[in-house]
Formats: structure tokens, C-alpha cells, sequence
């Protein structure tokens, strides 16, 4: 794990090929951004629950088919 200082203050952690910013320490605003450019997984909540939230259903609707 990678721990580092992001842009305009942003904390910015790499692990494997995500990478988490916690843009607002205030409003605990985090993005996840993948490595893989082409996998559009970009997300932003106010709230660390509504983020895993907001990432479970993302993967749910990309590779789970359930039938």
C-alpha cells in the first residue's frame, strides 16, 4: 500500500490497481479510481457507506448475472 499527498491537499492511497483519494476530510468525500482506465469505476460519496454502497452495486450490475 501506497500512501501519498494527491492534488489540492487530497490523501491519496494505491492498492494493487485502485486508487483511493479522500478528497474532503470534512465531508469524508472519497473517490475510487481503477487503474484500468477503460473501466470507468469512478465514484464519489459523501459518506464511507454510501461509497461501498455506490461500489457493490456497480460491480453487482457489471459482473454478476444472476439469473
Amino acid at each position: 500500500m501506497d500512501d501519498s499527498k494527491g492534488l489540492s491537499g487530497t490523501s491519496s492511497t494505491r492498492v494493487g490497481n485502485a486508487r483511493l483519494d479522500v478528497v474532503d476530510v470534512d465531508s469524508r468525500q472519497v473517490i475510487l479510481t481503477l487503474a484500468q482506465q477503460q473501466a470507468g469505476f469512478v465514484f464519489s460519496a459523501p459518506t464511507l457507506i454510501a461509497f461501498v454502497g455506490m461500489v457493490v452495486k456497480e460491480v453487482k450490475a457489471r459482473y454478476c448475472q444472476l439469473h
